[in-house]
């Protein structure tokens, strides 16, 4: 029973809304750098780490963020990107789901 709950527990996207340490505002410019580098450089910035699962560890994106919270930059990139985003230790971690790496292969599928 334990292990069915940790299970379901895991399974739950975290709720960034109750956490306040996303409330921290970060400023943040790249024109093209590593998202896992980005990510890396705005955890510097603000109150909690960010990290980003492999292979999405390496794909190159530009920023500006300017006095925006953690919570609607975490909100907006997860989104964009098509990824989720899970508790860490020490914050959070973008990962592919399972639904949503299975969505991306009949898409992959669907373009040949």
């Amino acid at each position: 029973m334990i292990a069915l709950l940790a299970a379901v527990y895991l399974a739950q996207a975290p709720d960034l809304a109750a956490d306040k340490r996303l409330d921290a505002t970060v400023s943040y410019v790249t024109s093209g750098e590593a998202l896992s580098q980005a990510l890396n450089g705005i955890s510097k910035s603000g109150a909690i780490s960010l990290s980003v699962a492999h292979p999405f560890d390496e794909d190159i994106v530009a920023l500006r963020l300017s006095k925006v919270s953690l919570r609607d930059f975490m909100t907006r990139l997860s989104s964009k990107l098509k990824l989720s985003w899970r508790a860490t230790d020490q914050g959070y971690s973008l990962y592919q789901t399972a639904e949503r790496a299975k969505m991306a292969e009949k898409e992959l599928d669907f373009e040949r």
